[in-house]
């Protein structure tokens, strides 16, 4: 266990000085990571939870949020699932915190989206899904 001087701490394993392997990262805020790391970033496979307020979160994100999947370079990137203390939930592809790819997208009201994303916009081809279950391709 190491705790840093800024009140995060980091349980797990190192090599060559560095975070490698399986660990848990926790911030002084109780935002926490917990997976693989690579040279110090999060990367394969792992949770990440805001379990604190913060001044900024990553677009999508707020304060009781969770994602779970991939990791690469210390960002979501790859297969995963985002749920918001909103009710919004966004399963599918990611890179960089954003929904990028192929994903489904379900609403709070319970309306759903399936389709293509692009830096975490609506992009290509997608279907469009209401609560009366009425369809919308575009």
């Amino acid at each position: 266990t190491v705790t840093y001087s800024n009140g995060n701490e980091y349980v797990g394993d190192w090599w060559k000085g560095k975070k490698e392997g399986q660990g848990t990262f926790t911030l002084y805020n109780g935002t926490k990571y917990v997976g693989q790391f690579s040279n110090n970033k999060f990367n394969g496979h792992g949770t990440l939870t805001y379990e604190a307020s913060s001044s900024k979160f990553p677009e999508f994100f707020d304060e009781g949020s969770k994602y779970v999947g991939l990791f690469s370079d210390g960002k979501p990137h790859g297969d995963g699932v985002g749920i918001n203390s909103r009710g919004e939930k966004y399963t599918g592809e990611w890179a960089a915190f954003k929904f990028h790819g192929h994903g489904v997208y379900k609403y709070p009201n319970g309306e759903i989206y399936a389709g293509q994303f692009e830096n975490g916009k609506k992009h290509g081809k997608g279907t469009f899904t209401g609560t009366n279950g009425y369809k919308y391709s575009c």
